[in-house]
């Protein structure tokens, strides 16, 4: 009979495996300010489709890519969670330092 459920041997993360870097806030910040000048004719590939997004003709699509931009570069805003009920204890989150670091 198989096995259902559980840990299985070999699953998981190997040790020592490095994860990549968090997004950069530098680059989120150098393509907002880019963006925030006037086009240039030299200016790189990456702003010029960040440029494309920026500027599309649906609404919805230039919010979307200020927003992410701006969510990259300054980090993602706090978002209450409304349970719906009468709140008698409070819930404390403990984040561990290396996720508090990631920003």
């Amino acid at each position: 009979m198989a096995q259902r459920g559980g840990a299985r041997a070999g699953a998981g993360r190997k040790p020592g495996v490095k994860l990549p870097s968090v997004a950069d806030r530098a680059a989120a910040g150098r393509i907002l300010e880019a963006l925030n000048q006037p086009a240039k004719a030299s200016e790189a590939y990456e702003i010029a489709q960040w440029r494309l997004l920026t500027e599309a003709q649906d609404v919805r699509v230039r919010l979307d890519a200020r927003k992410y931009l701006y969510d990259k570069r300054d980090g993602k805003a706090t978002q209450p969670i409304d349970h719906g009920g009468q709140m008698e204890h409070s819930i404390v989150f403990d984040i561990p330092a290396p996720a508090r670091e990631r920003k």
